[in-house]
């Protein structure tokens, strides 16, 4: 009896520590649920992030690309307005070569302004996709 006694008491031990441990098991296993559900959740709040910074991104590539457009109209526009103006005085009056001389300066002058406007909205532009192509990656 002696001995029926001690292993009833080593069983109850036994299931005491058994109990102890599935208690552990479960109160690790709900930790790691709730960690799961938090990557997940952070995991959402990223991706929300990433499509916001992704989406203002390509809405600032379509403006510059469509100041980009505009610029070049305009400077399409304002060339074929100044070449026109140019034809019709060269008809009407015969002009010195000094005369034509300073109104080519003053376009070409006129010219490289654009020029050099558009390859600031060029470059402008070329940063835009590769920041977009960054965060597509």
């Amino acid at each position: 009896e002696k001995h029926n006694a001690l292993l009833k008491q080593r069983v109850g031990e036994l299931t005491d520590c058994l109990a102890t441990s599935e208690d552990d098991a479960r109160e690790r296993e709900d930790a790691l649920e709730e960690k799961l559900q938090q990557m997940g959740v952070h995991l959402e709040e990223a991706k929300l992030c990433y499509n916001q910074k992704y989406f203002s991104q390509m809405e600032e590539l379509k403006r510059v690309e469509a100041e980009k457009e505009a610029t070049l109209n305009e400077m399409r526009e304002q060339m074929e307005v100044e070449r026109a103006s140019f034809n019709e005085r060269m008809e009407r009056e015969e002009r010195s070569k000094a005369e034509v001389m300073a109104e080519l300066d003053s376009t070409g002058k006129h010219n490289a302004l654009l020029k050099q406007r558009i390859s600031e909205l060029t470059d402008c532009l070329a940063k835009a996709e590769d920041d977009a192509r960054e965060r597509e990656d």
